[in-house]
């Protein structure tokens, strides 16, 4: 905020030192994440998928607050609207599990927020890398347990038997994991931009205020003069 006011540098500079500054690292605390998940879970995703994946979902977060805490006049209105937006990131990006139904038309602004939500891009390009092309084992020791482990329980798509299944059920068997890549890029650029125009045309605004001291001293002087005129 201070070299703001002195106007010690442009925007670009600011923003070009922030990237400079954040973006490197917390790439590599994504990558030491994805790798933990990797070798903890055993998912079926490559290493290579995973750190990608999480690697631009956390650049591209941290765009967006690049983006809300150059329009915000001052630091403390970043902080109190950039909580309800990431939460909404979130919301919107979050996948229903029970399947998506493909005859409801749901409004314009949910659209918008599914659409600049990188959590959302996130998750499905984690689930098209590994749900793609999976076969679901079927593992089970006597009548009951056989007909039991038929088929994998995930709610309302308890009867699939194939990760194809799974995609084509949450509306993503048209999708890839690349699509899924270049529009995180693609928010990560937008946000950089947003906040570029913000830093530049929505800086903090400062009200001049005369010292009543001074004014008082004027006026006194004003007097004095006057009174040596008579």
């Amino acid at each position: 905020m201070r070299e703001r006011m002195r106007n010690q540098y442009n925007p670009a500079e600011y923003l070009c030192s922030k990237v400079i500054a954040e973006f490197p690292l917390d790439t590599l605390y994504a990558i030491i994440f994805a790798s933990t998940l990797k070798w903890r879970t055993g998912l079926r995703s490559s290493l290579k998928v995973l750190t990608i994946t999480y690697s631009l979902m956390t650049v591209a977060g941290v765009a967006l607050g690049f983006a809300i805490g150059g329009l915000a006049p001052d630091g403390d209105t970043a902080k109190a609207a950039g909580m309800p937006i990431m939460v909404l990131m979130m919301v919107m990006g979050v996948i229903n599990p029970s399947g998506v139904d493909s005859t409801i038309i749901q409004p314009i602004y949910i659209q918008f927020l599914k659409l600049i939500s990188p959590i959302r891009w996130a998750i499905e390009g984690l689930c098209i890398s590994e749900y793609k092309g999976m076969e679901f084992s079927r593992k089970g020791y006597g009548l009951f347990k056989t007909i039991a482990s038929d088929a994998p329980k995930m709610g309302a798509m308890a009867m699939v038997q194939n990760g194809d299944q799974v995609l084509n059920a949450l509306g993503l068997q048209e999708s890839t994991w690349e699509q899924s890549m270049r529009m995180l890029g693609r928010l990560t650029g937008a946000n950089i931009l947003i906040s570029l125009l913000g830093l530049k045309f929505c800086g903090p605004s400062f009200v001049t205020r005369k010292c009543p001291a001074t004014s008082k001293k004027t006026r006194t002087n004003s007097s004095s003069g006057n009174n040596s005129d008579e």
